[in-house]
């Protein structure tokens, strides 16, 4: 299970994988309204979707 610091550590979390601190990678909102539109005719267009509606990483959504 990965944890945090303190809500000023520049959105970094634990990876117990590799064993260091990684930075968080977030979207803007223009960027999280953009994506799905421009996917629309893709087949990664519900993968996209539904990652992005539960916030849920791409590496969870593959297990």
């Amino acid at each position: 299970m990965s944890k945090r610091r303190s809500r000023g550590d520049g959105g970094l979390h634990w990876d117990e994988r590799r064993q260091r601190w990684l930075a968080d990678k977030a979207l803007t909102l223009a960027q999280a309204e953009a994506v799905p539109m421009t996917a629309e005719n893709s087949r990664m267009h519900a993968y996209i979707v539904v990652s992005l509606l539960t916030g849920a990483r791409t590496e969870e959504l593959r297990h």
